[in-house]
């Protein structure tokens, strides 16, 4: 039992170090997001699709469209291609949607629309095909209204995490609603790293995704996630922009890894 103390205790100290490295360092002032940006996604080294992302931000307002295909060794199994796209406003410090949409084609076929009010209240909500109540357990609208979508999530997640970062703390969180499920995500800051990027280490901080089901799950999807979320890595630069350069889930038939390709 000693012995065992005796190899924890430096792993520990090596995470605190590493823990207070980042909730003490000086944080740069956050810059906004206008990029267009390309992932090239991969599974444990096999290339199986790209995302494309494109951001616009200022202090009136926020865009973002991202664009996901498979491709590669993913073409065996499955072609799929997914859009989602989002319009908002800022107010102070908060990201309040005006429009979502998600379209998903492949072997199926799903899309979604949602409009908002100037509270970022749901007004209308399409989505095709609809889930029989049987199956999917519909989320209430009062529910619905205490998230906002996916999209809107990540400029959310990241303001928080960086005005956390600024007073010594380590993790945001908020709900999100696509439509179909509810749930809070939250993120967390594990430690500062090291990103190959374009051929270039760059240096990041590793941040860890992680939910919680609140409402919309299926009986099959609740299963899922008791038998355990998948951990999912986003890798921030570690400077003004807080861009994210690698996103990595880990999976029990290997790693899926999305990494920054091409930046305009």
């Amino acid at each position: 039992m000693g012995i065992k103390t005796n190899l924890y205790k430096p792993l520990f100290a090596a995470c605190a170090f590493l823990l207070a490295t980042v909730a003490h360092a000086e944080v740069p002032t956050l810059e906004p997001l206008n990029y267009s940006l390309r992932y090239d996604v991969d599974w444990s080294g096999l290339p199986i699709g790209r995302i494309r992302v494109k951001f616009v931000e200022d202090q009136f307002g926020y865009r973002m469209t991202v664009d996901t295909k498979t491709g590669g060794i993913a073409r065996l199994f499955s072609s799929e291609k997914s859009v989602a796209k989002v319009e908002g406003r800022r107010i102070g410090g908060s990201y309040v949607p005006t429009s979502y949409s998600s379209s998903n084609r492949g072997d199926s076929v799903r899309t979604t629309s949602i409009t908002y009010d100037e509270y970022g209240h749901i007004v209308a909500l399409d989505r095709k095909p609809m889930d029989k109540p049987s199956r999917r357990a519909p989320v209430s609208r009062e529910d619905a209204n205490t998230a906002t979508d996916p999209v809107t999530a990540f400029f959310t997640l990241r303001h928080q995490l960086h005005a956390a970062m600024k007073v010594n703390q380590r993790e945001a969180s908020t709900r999100t609603y696509e439509g179909a499920r509810l749930a809070e995500m939250k993120i967390r800051v594990v430690s500062p790293a090291k990103v190959e990027v374009r051929g270039k280490h760059e240096q990041a901080i590793n941040t860890l995704i992680t939910r919680k089901l609140i409402n919309g799950y299926t009986e099959k999807e609740k299963k899922k996630y008791a038998e355990g979320d998948p951990p999912i890595h986003i890798f921030f630069s570690a400077d003004g922009r807080f861009m994210p350069l690698k996103i990595s889930i880990g999976l029990p038939m290997g790693q899926v890894s999305a990494v920054l390709a091409e930046i305009k």
